[in-house]
C-alpha cells in the first residue's frame, strides 16, 4: 500500500521505527537497527514536550496566500499566537468549540469559521487542522468541506492530526506533508522541467533560502522553494520538478517520497548543507543529479577558499562541545565540529530513526565512548547530563541554552543564526568565538543559581525514567 492510499499517513514508530526516548550506547541503537527489532522506549516522568499539531502550523503557515482554520477548542490555537511572532501572519482563525459542540457536533461552527475566513482574507487555499477534540468525537469534518468547496470555488484540504497516535512529534510534518499531497498536487499530466529542483524547506530564513538559491543557480539549477515563503502556484509546480532534496532530511522525509510515489520524482538524501565539506557535498551532490557536477565543484571550491582564514583562526580546536538540536542539524553541527578540530562530548536530538542510520554510523566511528540522548525537551534529564559532563561549549536552540547558561556552560543559540551554506560557516565560527571570549556573563549567572532539581536526582542514571515498552 502507497503512502498516500490513506486518509491519514502512517505514524513513525512504524514506517521508520522512530524513537522519542533513549540514552544509551550508538552501536546498541545501530544493532537493533539491522536486526529490523527496534524496541520502543517510555518515560514514566515526563516534562512537557511538543507535539504533532505545531509541526503542522509550522508547515502550513509558510504558504503565504494560504487560510488556517483550527477546529478545536481556543486553547488548540495558542501556538498559533508563537507563530505570529514567527511568521507574522493573520490569515487565520479558530473554531473555538466548547462542550456543547463536542456533544452535538460542531459542523456549523466549522462552516461558519471557514466562511468568516474567506470573507476576510480571501486566501487561495483553505486549510482545516483538526485537533485532539475533534478526532476524538469523531466529527465530520468532510461534509462541509465538499459543500464549501464548490459554493466558494476555493480548494479547502483536512489536516487529520490527531495529537495522540504518534509519541513523536515531527510525525506533524508528515501529517501536513500527506495532506498538501494528496488534496493539492493531483494533475499528473503537467510536463517536467528537466533544470528544476525542489527545495523543501520549512524553518530556515529567507536570508538562508535566498544564499542556497544563489548557490543553485551559479550552477545552473532552478529552485522551486516549498512550503517556506511558498503560494499555492508553488506547490503546485512541484510535480514538475526533476529532483527533490529537503533541506532537512528528517522534516521533510515523508513529502519527497511522496513526491517520488506519485509523480516518479527522485530525491536527494543528505544532511542540512552546514560546514565547508558539509555544504560541498550538498552541492556537488547535486549538480551530479543534474549533470552539472563540473559547475558545481568550480562554485564550491571559489567559496571554500574564501573561508580559510576562518579554519585556521577558530577557536573550536580542541574544544568539548554538547549539541542539543533537531535531529538532522545536530548531525550537521556535528561534522563542521570535527571539520574545525572539535570533540563532541555529547548530543542530544529529538527523535532518531531509520533516515538516521549513516549519521549514528558516523557516530560509532569516531571511538569517543558518545552516549545518545533522544529526547524531545526533557530539561531535567538533559541538567543531569551537562552537570557531569561539564562541556566547554553548548549548541543549541535558545530555550536549551538559557539552561546550560545558568550551570556556567558558554552557549550558542543557532534558532535565530543563520548557519546554513558557506556564510554560515563564517556567522557559527564568529559566535563560537564570542562565546568563549566572553564566559564572566555565564560564570556569573552559575554562581548566582542554585540547581533547579533535587540533589539526589544529580547522582542517579539519565535514564531513570526510560524503559523498555512491553506489549
Amino acid at each position: 500500500m502507497g503512502l498516500l492510499d490513506k486518509r491519514k499517513p502512517q505514524i513513525r514508530e512504524k514506517r521508520l521505527n522512530t524513537l522519542n526516548a533513549y540514552f544509551g550506547d550508538v552501536s546498541q541503537l545501530l544493532n537493533s537497527m539491522e536486526e529490523k527489532e527496534v524496541s520502543q522506549r517510555i518515560r514514566t516522568f515526563s516534562q512537557t514536550s511538543f507535539d504533532e499539531i505545531i509541526y503542522v502550523l509550522q508547515v502550513l503557515n509558510g504558504i503565504e496566500d494560504a487560510g488556517i482554520v483550527i477546529h478545536g477548542p481556543l486553547g488548540c490555537s495558542a501556538v498559533q499566537l508563537y507563530m505570529l511572532s514567527k511568521y507574522n501572519r493573520r490569515k487565520w482563525i479558530v473554531t473555538n468549540l466548547n462542550e456543547k459542540d463536542s456533544i452535538l457536533g460542531s459542523g456549523e461552527k466549522l462552516e461558519l469559521a471557514i466562511r468568516k475566513l474567506y470573507k476576510s482574507c480571501k486566501p487561495n487555499v483553505i486549510f482545516i487542522v483538526t485537533t485532539p477534540v475533534v478526532a476524538i468525537n469523531n466529527d465530520d469534518v468532510l461534509s462541509p468541506i465538499i459543500e464549501l468547496e464548490n459554493e466558494l470555488n476555493i480548494k479547502i484540504v483536512p489536516i487529520f492530526s490527531d495529537g495522540f497516535k504518534s509519541k513523536s512529534s515531527i510525525f506533524g510534518g508528515d501529517v501536513a506533508f500527506h495532506a498538501i499531497c494528496k488534496y493539492l498536487l493531483t494533475d499528473k499530466r503537467k510536463e517536467k522541467q528537466s533544470n528544476l529542483l525542489n527545495l523543501i524547506s520549512i524553518s530556515e530564513s529567507k536570508k538562508e533560502l535566498d544564499g542556497i538559491k544563489n548557490l543553485l543557480n551559479e550552477i545552473g539549477v532552478k529552485t522551486n522553494i516549498v512550503p517556506r515563503f511558498s503560494t499555492l502556484a508553488d506547490i503546485e509546480i512541484a510535480s514538475q520538478a526533476a529532483f527533490s532534496i529537503s533541506i532537512d532530511k528528517d522534516n521533510g522525509d515523508y513529502f519527497v517520497k511522496s513526491l517520488e510515489e506519485k509523480f516518479n520524482i527522485p530525491f536527494l538524501s543528505n544532511l542540512c548543507p552546514i560546514g565547508i565539506k558539509g555544504t560541498k557535498d550538498w552541492l556537488i551532490n547535486i549538480g551530479r543529479a543534474f549533470g552539472l557536477e563540473k559547475n558545481a565543484e568550480v562554485v564550491a571550491d571559489k567559496y571554500s577558499d574564501d573561508l580559510r582564514e576562518y579554519v585556521n583562526s577558530n577557536k573550536l580546536n580542541g574544544l568539548r562541545v554538547y549539541i542539543n538540536l533537531p535531529t538532522s542539524k545536530a548531525f550537521s553541527i556535528l561534522k563542521l565540529i570535527k571539520e574545525f578540530g572539535g570533540n563532541l562530548a555529547g548530543i542530544t536530538v529529538d527523535h532518531v530513526d531509520s533516515v538516521n542510520e549513516e549519521e549514528l554510523i558516523y557516530i560509532q566511528n569516531l571511538n569517543e565512548n558518545i552516549k545518545l540522548h533522544v529526547a524531545d525537551d526533557q530539561p531535567f534529564e538533559e541538567e543531569n547530563i551537562l552537570n557531569k559532563l561539564n562541556p566547554d561549549l553548548y549548541i543549541g536552540l535558545s530555550r536549551e541554552c538559557a539552561l546550560a547558561a545558568k550551570l556556567g556552560v558558554p552557549s550558542i543559540a543557532v534558532d535565530n543564526l543563520d548557519i546554513l551554506g558557506f556564510s554560515g560557516v563564517k556567522n557559527l565560527i564568529k559566535a563560537v568565538d564570542k562565546a568563549i571570549i566572553n564566559k564572566k556573563f555565564v560564570e556569573r549567572l552559575k554562581n548566582e543559581n542554585k540547581l533547579f532539581y533535587k540533589k539526589n536526582w544529580y547522582n542517579k542514571s539519565i535514564n531513570w525514567y526510560i524503559k523498555q515498552e512491553v506489549k
